[in-house]
């Protein structure tokens, strides 16, 4: 995650600024900490990003944002980094989540299905929630934590490369 590819990647703060249904949201869209490109900030959206990607929440995105802004780190990484969750992967995490806090708090893991339902919410979330939520704030921390030392390692490694081909260019000469 190299700050050119980043950028070429990441939409421009002043062409938000511009559109008539961010207006209300000025103040975030021009923050420069919210855009800023280097290797803290991205590393902690990133982190910060993957924990919201775990919780089982609706409105992950909205979510991310609020504290991606409260946070000042890079606001896109943060809501990009949500969508690890997404309609494909969501079923395979939550599925380990409950396991992991199953077998953390001693319960035996009942047969488990997702209905996308307001009656499934209200009836059967009752009898998983404890497991599910204690599985979901773990595997958020250790994807933020494992999420974090990548993020920095991957930013680290690009920078030295591109040293390494500087001093290669500047060598040729």
């Amino acid at each position: 995650m190299h700050r050119k590819l980043l950028r070429n990647i990441l939409p421009r703060p002043h062409h938000l600024a511009d559109r008539w249904y961010l207006r209300p949201l000025r103040a975030l869209t021009t923050d420069p900490a919210l855009w800023a490109l280097h290797r803290k900030a991205v590393a902690r959206a990133f982190a910060m990003g993957l924990f919201v990607a775990a919780l089982p929440i609706p409105g992950q995105v909205l979510v991310a944002a609020m504290i991606a802004a409260f946070w000042r780190v890079n606001l896109p990484v943060a809501v990009a980094t949500v969508f690890v969750t997404n309609p494909v992967t969501i079923v395979p995490i939550f599925l380990f989540a409950y396991r992991l806090g199953a077998g953390i708090l001693g319960i035996t893991p009942a047969p488990f299905s997702i209905e996308l339902s307001f009656s499934w919410l209200t009836t059967s979330l009752a009898h998983y929630w404890e497991p599910l939520l204690l599985g979901c704030l773990l595997l958020g921390a250790l994807a933020a934590s494992i999420g974090y030392l990548a993020a920095n390692l991957a930013w680290r490694g690009a920078v030295a490369v591109s040293l390494r081909r500087r001093k290669i260019r500047l060598a040729r000469r």
